[in-house]
């Protein structure tokens, strides 16, 4: 992905794999969205929960679970305090939301370009028969 504003680079390693690197991805897109521009008064414990929080829900609206890492990783950033947890999310969470809505438009987006037209003739693919005697 590419971030015409600021002129960012994402990229994967091919071997992360499944979920995981869909989540890994998520995350780091996040970052961009969220971060690529410095802002003033983000922690860096901040900045981790928003692109974590981002990507849980991305994933989640994909249908990958990945709680058990997500929540984990916003708790350890938060000092492993559930409440402490809970208020940082409460504070960006307009943030959040607005980044995860944005990844999810564009992969819909995506996925509309690539998608085969409905208009096509599906019965021009089927196999034709062979010669009858």
């Amino acid at each position: 992905m590419r971030s015409d504003s600021w002129g960012l680079q994402i990229g994967q390693r091919s071997r992360v794999a499944g979920g995981r690197g869909t989540k890994s991805l998520a995350h780091e897109i996040g970052h961009a969205l969220l971060h690529g521009k410095p802002e003033a008064g983000l922690s860096r414990n901040t900045v981790e929960l928003e692109a974590e929080s981002t990507a849980y829900v991305v994933c989640q609206s994909l249908g990958l679970d990945t709680s058990e890492y997500s929540f984990g990783y916003c708790a350890a950033w938060k000092g492993g305090e559930a409440e402490k947890v809970r208020e940082a999310i409460k504070a960006s969470g307009s943030r959040i939301q607005k980044a995860s809505n944005q990844i999810l438009d564009e992969l819909e987006a995506q996925t509309e370009k690539t998608a085969e037209p409905e208009t096509v003739d599906r019965a021009s693919r089927r196999p034709r028969a062979g010669p009858t005697d």
